[in-house]
């Protein structure tokens, strides 16, 4: 029998800040390392540790 991986996979969430995002972000941050990208300054989603800011226009 192959071993298993026992490292925690991990999700990116490209606008994890949305409607859908929160969502997705919800779900899965009980499986899997989850992460999320917000697009515009927000105090809450600065102060989230797993929320980063990332506006695809400008990087």
């Amino acid at each position: 029998m192959p071993k298993r991986n026992k490292s925690i996979e991990r999700i990116l969430i490209i606008g994890g800040s949305g409607y859908l995002g929160r969502a997705l972000y919800r779900e899965f941050q009980s499986f899997y390392e989850a992460f999320g990208t917000f697009c515009y300054p927000d105090e809450f989603w600065e102060n989230h540790g797993a929320f980063y800011n990332y506006n695809s226009t400008k990087d």
